[in-house]
């Protein structure tokens, strides 16, 4: 089984790239976040990303860079990775574009990508050896893990995921909650398998828990998903920002969970922080804790410092230029 990765990435400093995303910013939307410089800041993952694969995971068949007409200017040609601009994979008449969604939602339509791929944004770190079997089990099924949780919307993003879980029970569960019972007291959830108990006295779905992390794939996952809701997925690509009436890739996650084809992961295989978590995220490399990390960008009065930290302690952990560095 092939098993490629992809990566989205983009230069929020890039001169080029600011002055077409201003030429479009006056569109509106009633999405508060999504013309935020946090959406778009570029603090140097990317390159330990890298260097954190061809550690870890040098099985991969293929990498896939996702970018908008743009290249880290160290970054070496190699046969091992593909950088894919927007308009290989999207409609001409979607773009250009700013909205992660609209992009995530046709990755499957990348040219040459394998059957099974895994997704990472670039703010993803591998920080222990990973093997295929970590991402799909033996029969080629991608790894979920199925806990519920209730919604508590307190952010935009909750209303992107208020209408994955109105089309799941709309459109899939029916009042008819559980369409099957795999992985849903899979030992790896731990404690979170209490709220796996609740929901079972529930006929529909009130939530989901969403880890911070890689997400594995195939492209039938995306073939079916896009069947039913032919409509919503063609109204999110044509969104140049994220607007609150649209789906993410969750949504994809949550119908194959729903149907059973997927295989449980451990909710400690991703481990979720934010660029403000320097003694946490520098004792977890150090310590190899968990197998994946995201570092999330938010909003910091000591933004140049905490990135600073951040990179000395990739620095640290991955010393070695990978074969995708000049």
């Amino acid at each position: 089984m092939k098993i490629d990765f992809v990566i989205t990435w983009v230069d929020g400093t890039d001169p080029e790239w600011l002055a077409k995303k201003s030429r479009y910013s006056e569109a509106k939307t009633n999405y508060r976040e999504s013309k935020t410089a946090e959406r778009f800041r570029d603090y140097g993952t990317l390159r330990y990303l890298l260097r954190s694969i061809e550690k870890y995971a040098p099985w991969v068949n293929h990498v896939f860079l996702i970018t908008d007409d743009q290249r880290p200017e160290w970054l070496k040609n190699t046969a091992r990775l593909t950088v894919v601009d927007h308009r290989d994979f999207l409609q001409k008449k979607d773009l250009p574009v700013f909205n992660s969604n609209a992009i995530e939602l046709n990755m499957d339509k990348i040219p040459g990508l394998a059957e099974h791929f895994v997704y990472f944004n670039d703010d993803i770190i591998l920080n222990r050896p990973v093997k295929p079997i970590d991402f799909f089990d033996v029969d080629g099924m991608p790894r979920d893990t199925r806990v519920y949780l209730s919604l508590q919307p307190k952010e935009d993003f909750d209303s992107i995921q208020f209408t994955n879980i109105k089309l799941i029970n709309r459109d899939v569960i029916k009042g008819q909650w559980p369409l099957n019972k795999k992985g849903l007291l899979a030992v790896g959830y731990g404690h979170s398998l209490f709220h796996n108990i609740l929901q079972m006295r529930r006929r529909w779905v009130i939530g989901y828990y969403n880890p911070h992390g890689s997400f594995s794939f195939t492209k039938r996952d995306f073939a079916r998903a896009r069947e039913l809701w032919t409509q919503e997925f063609i109204q999110t690509s044509g969104h140049r920002f994220r607007e609150q009436n649209e789906i993410s890739l969750w949504l994809i996650c949550y119908l194959r969970m729903e149907l059973g084809e997927f295989s449980p992961q451990k909710i400690s295989f991703n481990q979720y922080y934010t660029i403000k978590d320097g003694k946490l995220i520098q004792k977890d490399l150090q310590k190899s804790s968990h197998k994946i990390l995201c570092i999330n960008d938010t909003e910091t009065d000591n933004y140049v410092a905490n990135i600073t930290k951040l990179n000395q302690a990739l620095a640290e952990k991955f010393p070695t230029k990978s074969i995708f560095e000049r």
